[in-house]
């Protein structure tokens, strides 16, 4: 079976992630721009990242090969969908060579172009001598002698129209291809040299009639002219069935080969797509350092989200998550960048883990065995648990989930009850997360759990606790996300002030 990547793109278990996790970093529509589904490329295998990482460099610095791969994907769509298709038309037989053919040329195009690239990486060298080998086990030796006696002249098909040769008696002793797309079909050969002349019909025999046919078309009725058309349509059917049949076992033999090529392929021309348009509006991108899955690293400088990437002026932030500063609590003042703090890291995250450049200026990051989110969201009415009953079975759920190498963002994730009762249900479910040895980010309005990092640090286990906090001066908020325990100041006053109440 024909592949791209040496490595598979999709493991046998899916990767374990939250349900609303591509929605709560605001990846959904991003990525969709590029990918069908996905969430089903988050590999946690190092090799694979690396891999994808050398594949996606290599094309978007070679447009010809890109091209290339593209004219290829683009040829193989038609084949697949023929191959499966029971259509006896000969127009539609027809179309099924034009494809099988522009899908010989479009892979030795591709051979060509590699053969000119220089140093590639290895799943791109190996591929022209894979084609190699799927073309002559798929085609047979004398295709193009073939292609050139039956097929020549056609480029592409909408309709046909066929010539009939009859005698004076009506019987018929050629039929050949007349035109394509209302063009004049060059050769004239294809369906005349498929059908046997050697025993030539006569017109009362291949279609009775209940009267006797003049010799003249224009005297006979609309009726039985429609009913002699659609026999020497039948007759076109039968006497080109072994054509179509051997066609059909080309067909199908080049679609089970490269069923999975196909989709890695599309994979690979949507990260280049990616990667095109993230360099064009991200102040810069970067492939992230793959670190060791044991070092527990989310270290990024100059991070900024791939949606506000596309944006004038956008701030870009740094976080350090390793290995012994394992999580980090957040907080300030409202609307001062929190939530899209915590949202651009997990975003990052995850396109690391597609194997894509991060809008960053430099990054080293351990692949997450896996990713869960807790937002704060509206109070769902059709539910009889609540804003707090469902808090709480979310974050239950999450904890049983995490392990050490698992990457967990909350957005105020337990808020559904009094700001007391929140406190103390935070500071317990944070003890949870430190014995399960978690890593990730916690965005929070309940200062006094700043005050107890000092205690929490104590405990001689689990994960290590930092803190960060949004930066404003005189009421102006910066959207800059600095080290260090917030002030307890929150800008709620301003924001009153900014909806006219004072």
């Amino acid at each position: 079976m024909l592949r791209l990547f040496r490595i598979a793109l999709h493991n046998d278990v899916p990767f374990p992630m939250s349900k609303t996790l591509l929605d709560d970093v605001e990846l959904t529509a991003y990525l969709g721009r590029y990918f069908v589904n996905p969430s089903q490329y988050i590999t946690s295998d190092p090799e694979s990242i690396r891999e994808r990482n050398a594949v996606c460099e290599a094309l978007t610095d070679n447009d010809a090969l890109t091209a290339s791969l593209h004219r290829l994907h683009n040829a193989s769509l038609p084949l697949l969908e023929t191959a499966s298709s029971v259509e006896s038309e000969p127009i539609h037989m027809i179309g099924n060579m034009i494809g099988v053919r522009q899908f010989r040329d479009a892979a030795q195009a591709v051979i060509q172009t590699i053969g000119t690239c220089g140093q590639l990486p290895a799943s791109l060298a190996e591929l022209p001598a894979k084609l190699t080998i799927l073309l002559e086990e798929s085609y047979p030796h004398n295709f193009d002698e073939a292609w050139n006696k039956y097929a020549s002249g056609v480029g592409k098909t909408g309709s046909l129209a066929y010539r009939i040769h009859f005698s004076d008696d009506l019987t018929i002793y050629a039929i050949a291809l007349h035109d394509v797309n209302r063009k004049r079909y060059v050769s004239s050969t294809l369906l005349n040299r498929l059908i046997n002349t050697e025993n030539p019909m006569r017109v009362d025999e291949l279609l009775p009639l209940a009267y006797q046919l003049g010799k003249r078309f224009s005297h006979v009725e609309a009726t039985a002219l429609e009913r002699f058309s659609h026999s020497v349509q039948q007759m076109l059917i039968a006497q080109t069935a072994i054509a179509r049949n051997q066609l059909n076992v080309v067909e199908r033999s080049i679609a089970d080969e490269i069923r999975v090529f196909v989709e890695e392929l599309q994979f690979a021309l949507g990260m280049v797509q990616y990667a095109k348009a993230s360099a064009k509006h991200a102040p810069c991108t970067c492939y992230a350092e793959i670190r060791g899955a044991e070092e527990r690293s989310l270290i990024i400088r100059k991070m900024v989200h791939p949606l506000l990437a596309e944006q004038a002026d956008v701030i870009a932030n740094d976080i350090a998550i390793q290995d012994g500063r394992e999580f980090v609590l957040l907080g300030g003042v409202n609307r001062g960048g929190k939530t899209t703090f915590l949202r651009t890291a997990g975003a990052i995250q995850l396109l690391f883990q597609m194997g894509l450049p991060i809008p960053a200026a430099s990054a080293q990051i351990s692949p997450a065995s896996g990713m869960y989110s807790v937002f704060s969201r509206e109070e769902n009415t059709e539910l009889s648990q609540g804003t707090l009953g469902r808090e709480l079975c979310e974050m239950r759920d999450v904890i049983a989930a995490l392990d050490e190498n698992c990457l967990f963002l909350g957005n105020e994730p337990i808020s559904g009850t009094s700001p007391m009762e929140s406190y103390l249900l935070s500071r317990e479910t944070l003890c949870m997360l430190k014995a399960k040895q978690a890593r990730g980010i916690w965005v929070t309005h309940l200062y006094e759990l700043f005050d107890d990092i000092g205690q929490l640090n104590g405990i001689p286990f689990g994960s290590k606790f930092d803190c960060m906090h949004t930066e404003a001066v005189d009421g102006d908020r910066s959207y800059s996300i600095r080290p260090g325990i917030p002030r307890k100041y929150s800008g709620a006053r301003e924001v009153f002030s900014s909806y006219s109440f004072i």
